[in-house]
């Protein structure tokens, strides 16, 4: 049986990040909601490295590699973003800003059990983000704002995310009621 190659070449477990302050990921709001905002968080980080350092695919899709922190049975350490690798150029081009994307993307909070589960909401946040990653890579906007085929791509992203907040009310409701408000963002329609 052969090992599926990840993208930039590197086959190991899970390793540990630092377990640093992250005020970007509020630990008492609802974990759900703090998946789909960081995830937006992460493609404005995405475009600064790639404008800084030229490298134009920084991360590529699949398990996490990187963890901050354990959980235990009931109360599990979940990923708010799920990222297989980091691009190994960034940390040899720009160490500070690929040991910065590790912490980033390497971030879990404490949450329930069923919030993590890969057959639950879990599992689809984890898809959806694993699968988009491609175009987060991709988008590019600069000061005269988004692009036509970002704003599809961004309104492509948020009902995407809004039907998986609709198929788990009793876990996603905050983030269902911040994804319609997303989708009506002056700078998005």
């Amino acid at each position: 049986m052969s090992r599926r190659r990840k993208p930039f070449g590197n086959n190991s477990k899970r390793r540990r990040t630092d377990d640093i302050s992250d005020p970007s990921s509020d630990l008492d709001e609802d974990h759900i909601l703090v998946r789909f905002k960081r995830y937006f968080r992460l493609l404005v980080i995405i475009r600064a490295i790639q404008d800084k350092t030229g490298l134009p695919y920084l991360l590529s899709g699949g398990a996490s590699t990187v963890q901050d922190v354990n959980g235990s049975r009931n109360l599990q350490a979940c990923h708010v973003l799920r990222v297989g690798e980091v691009n190994p150029q960034l940390q040899i081009d720009n160490e500070g800003l690929y040991n910065a994307l590790i912490n980033f993307v390497g971030h879990t909070q404490i949450a329930p059990s069923e919030l993590n589960h890969f057959h639950g909401i879990g599992g689809e946040i984890d898809r959806f983000q694993s699968n988009n990653l491609n175009s987060l890579n991709r988008m590019v906007y600069g000061a005269g704002g988004y692009g036509t085929f970002v704003k599809e791509r961004l309104q492509e992203m948020l009902t995407e995310m809004l039907a998986i907040a609709t198929r788990y009310p009793e876990h996603a409701a905050e983030a269902e009621e911040w994804i319609v408000n997303s989708m009506e963002e002056p700078g998005l329609t």
